[in-house]
């Protein structure tokens, strides 16, 4: 050929050229091995097979508090402290996690991630828009705002004597029913009529009497409104995303909630209106008694005192003083339930606990509220009972825009050698991340083997003298730990929560259940005589294994404590 040039056809430019091609392709791969890749999306976490098919996902292995211990401990040592699951139907990716770092962003962040449009409505129907639980955004923070002084030490202290009565209302009835002897009794709806009393006295001044077993209107109205949202059907969930069903053909279930909240709404009116009247007496110097404000009285004061030329939403108001009727006396009342029921397991605790009761006098309604404070077999009781069993099993929060959560440890099977993996995964709008308050409080890499067991000494290395409200540290999310962010929650629990919508409401709570199970335990021994397994229903309510059409219910053999 002229000039020298040999032609080369295609394949021998490709044989010339494969080395070439080999060496560039190791080096891609070399490059993907090597490169941590600092985000990560939910479609690419791991998670267990299965789930995407179903309706309803992995959610009942996640929600029922009978299976969801082995679930967590199985996926955790499987994927890891965070990976994917399946919600409604194949497209409702959502992130489950128990890495501190994320459940510290995501409930840190509520204007970020906030409940479900699905769940708002549904409970809205029923309390009213801008309850504080349900409530979002703006209209959250101002009455976060308005309410946290309601709720200050000074104000529920001074409130207690209100328990210590009903308290011990309910033990002199559980005393005829036992009599001198003993008697099986079903602790749960005497329980839960003696902190709705509580809290009908102590928030809003109204006896409803619901101990004695008075038909009050207004009781029943509140009792069938609860009962319309304590559980699930596919009508319910169809008139959610198709509420013109509800407004054009409502259902028995719709036509309780109006008839209820014409009761409820009609009587909290008539509230408002004796509180603002009372307000604006003592502002014109009357004061018509001294005995303790109420909640109600004292939300109306902090409103008017922050926008005084403003006029008040009573729509407000009733979905406040609903919300809580609803979180203040249920969860309550479960929780000594519980608690109860834990103690009748353990007679060795239950008999300790009563020797230190009975070291406390309760003549004095101040000291007595400072001593039980100071009981440290009671904290540890309670502290115990609320770890295994938050009254929320869990909750879930929606992202309203795209994010990055930033991660601890990197997902199980994402870590490089000698680098730490992705330090973030990324989140769409629309996409639900799932918070386990009991898997978080139960995790045994944190409280150890027995992390499932009732042991109340646990907390004698967790408590270190500080008292509870005042930032103490423990095991969960309080620990200093290098590299990992913690959050701050009572008792390094999430029991009550954390961020900026934990609950307000957590020492009334305290407080009314440590005098509760104070003049319980002093007066009586108890006894579990069936098994009782959980179940989640809006909160965890106990059950009688096999008895589940039954409902909720707690039957404890009641026994009178002699003394000589």
């Amino acid at each position: 050929m002229p000039g020298g040039i040999i032609p080369l056809d295609l394949t021998s430019l490709l044989i010339l050229a494969t080395p070439s091609i080999v060496v560039l392709i190791f080096l891609w791969i070399a490059v993907q091995y090597l490169t941590v890749k600092e985000v990560v999306s939910l479609n690419e976490l791991p998670g267990p097979p299965g789930g995407w098919y179903s309706p309803v996902g992995h959610l009942p292995q996640l929600l029922d508090p009978d299976v969801s211990p082995k679930t967590h401990e199985a996926w955790t040592a499987q994927y890891g402290p965070t990976f994917q699951t399946f919600g409604f139907g194949p497209f409702d990716r959502r992130l489950f996690s128990l890495d501190p770092s994320v459940i510290k962003y995501v409930l840190d962040h509520p204007e970020k991630f906030q409940k479900g449009w699905q769940a708002r409505s549904y409970v809205d129907q029923a309390i009213g828009d801008g309850g504080l639980v349900m409530a979002e955004g703006g209209i959250h923070r101002v009455m976060r705002r308005i309410l946290q002084p309601v709720f200050s030490k000074k104000n529920l202290d001074a409130l207690s004597p209100i328990s210590t009565r009903k308290a011990l209302e309910l033990c002199s009835i559980l005393r005829s029913l036992s009599g001198q002897q003993q008697a099986t009794v079903d602790v749960v709806p005497y329980l839960t009529r003696a902190t709705f009393d509580v809290i009908g006295l102590a928030g809003f001044g109204y006896s409803f009497d619901a101990l004695r077993g008075e038909e009050d209107p207004l009781y029943l109205a509140f009792q069938r409104l609860f009962g319309s949202i304590s559980g699930f059907t596919l009508r319910m969930y169809l008139g959610i995303y198709m509420p013109w069903l509800d407004e054009y053909f409502p259902d028995e279930r719709v036509k309780t909630i109006r008839q209820s909240r014409q009761v409820i709404d009609s009587t909290v009116k008539r509230w408002i209106e004796d509180r603002q009247a009372e307000i604006g007496g003592e502002k014109a110097g009357v004061r018509a008694n001294d005995s303790p404000k109420d909640l109600l009285t004292l939300m109306i004061q902090e409103i008017v005192s922050a926008a005084p030329k403003t006029p008040m939403a009573d729509d407000l108001v009733i979905a406040q003083v609903n919300t809580f009727l609803m979180a203040g006396s249920e969860t309550t009342s479960l929780t000594i339930a519980w608690a109860l029921y834990y103690l009748s397991q353990h007679a060795d605790v239950q008999s300790a606990l009563r020797d230190e009761c009975l070291t406390i006098d309760p003549s004095s309604p101040h000291a007595f509220v400072e001593g039980i404070d100071r009981l440290p077999l009671l904290e540890k009781v309670v502290r115990e009972t609320l770890r295994l069993t938050p009254a929320v099993h869990s909750t879930f929060r929606q992202a309203v825009q795209d994010d990055i959560i930033p991660l601890s440890p990197a997902p199980m099977g994402m870590e490089t050698s000698g680098r730490r993996g992705p330090s973030g995964i990324s989140i769409r709008k629309g996409q639900y991340v799932h918070v386990p308050f009991e898997g978080l409080n139960t995790l045994k890499s944190v409280w150890g083997e027995d992390a499932h067991a009732f042991r109340p000494g646990r907390w004698d290395a967790l408590m270190f003298g500080a008292r509870e409200g005042q930032g103490e540290k423990s095991a969960m999310f309080g620990r200093e730990e290098k590299g990992r962010t913690q959050c701050k929650t009572w008792a390094g629990m999430m029991s009550f929560s954390t961020g900026p919508k934990a609950c307000i409401g957590m020492r009334f709570a305290l407080i009314e259940i440590k005098i509760f199970l104070f003049h319980l335990v002093r007066e009586f021994e108890f006894s579990c005589p069936k098994p009782i397994v959980k179940r989640n229903a809006m909160v965890v309510r106990p059950i009688v294994d096999g008895e589940n059409e039954k409902g909720q219910q707690l039957p404890l053999l009641i026994r009178p404590v002699r003394r000589d």
